[in-house]
């Protein structure tokens, strides 16, 4: 999909340039960006940490090794990038409904009340 797009973008290195001749971009301008277009989209509360930590989750729950995704995420301890395999709610309320028991999905419980259904072991 990017693949058109960065073959038109020869010598330049970063995938998200900064403006004004930056080599990358602001933590402002990317907070800018992220404002302007999660609000086109009608998303709320979205933030630059929240893209970040999808990218890592995503990376480990598709199978990737944490040295590369602590690269990737310019991590300096594998502690940090561990993180990201820890399972989140939805991941635990997805096992459970692998189960059979669908205790969250049967009863279209808000996030609350199926959290209290989760049983951790």
């Amino acid at each position: 999909m990017l693949a058109p797009w960065l073959a038109e973008r020869t010598g330049e290195a970063m995938l998200f340039p900064g403006g004004r001749g930056r080599e990358r971009l602001t933590r402002q301008e990317t907070w800018e960006v992220l404002h302007r277009l999660s609000g086109r989209a009608r998303v709320e509360g979205m933030h630059p940490h929240a893209l970040r930590h999808s990218f890592g989750k995503g990376l480990v729950d598709a199978g990737g090794s944490l040295d590369p995704v602590a690269l990737l995420l310019d991590h300096s301890s594998l502690d940090t990038t561990a993180s990201y395999t820890r399972p989140t709610e939805q991941d635990l309320e997805a096992a459970v409904d692998l189960m059979g028991w669908g205790v969250c999905a049967a009863r279209k419980s808000t996030r609350s009340s199926c959290r209290q259904k989760v049983v951790r072991f």
